[in-house]
């Protein structure tokens, strides 16, 4: 048996709006070649019929493998992801601004549209450059 081999679940959204299992995979490996095969296959699963959205994390080789296999769907990373390595990145900020956690999430989850999450992201650094000084 094989240990450590990655999985991909294919999961959706029902007309009741509940999150469902569609299916999953078990993969070899993790490159562009393999996530292009699985993708193409998934879609002749599918019938032919392309996601509307595809959520994954910020792995290069399923980044290329999406847009070449479903360049017309759009593509997000996933916010559990992204939020994992935020403390990684930002702990510098985390440890001179004791609300800039607090603030960082409110503009990560309070706002709704790219312009809001702008607007919310500009007024964060401003204070932190007023609160620098």
């Amino acid at each position: 048996m094989l240990y450590k081999m990655p999985i991909v679940p294919f999961t959706g959204v029902n007309n009741h709006y509940q999150s469902i299992l569609f299916g999953c995979a078990l993969l070899w490996d993790e490159t562009q070649e393999t996530f292009e095969w699985l993708l193409c296959t998934w879609q002749e699963t599918m019938f032919g019929v392309m996601p509307r959205t595809i959520i994954t994390d910020q792995d290069a080789a399923i980044t290329k493998a999406v847009a070449n296999v479903f360049s017309y769907c759009a593509h997000h990373f996933c916010m559990w992801h992204i939020e994992k390595k935020i403390p990684e990145y930002l702990s510098h900020v985390y440890r001179h601004f004791d609300d800039f956690k607090t603030k960082f999430s409110k503009c990560l989850h309070g706002t709704t549209t790219p312009e809001e999450f702008e607007v919310a992201w500009i007024d964060i650094i401003r204070n932190l450059q007023f609160e620098r000084k």
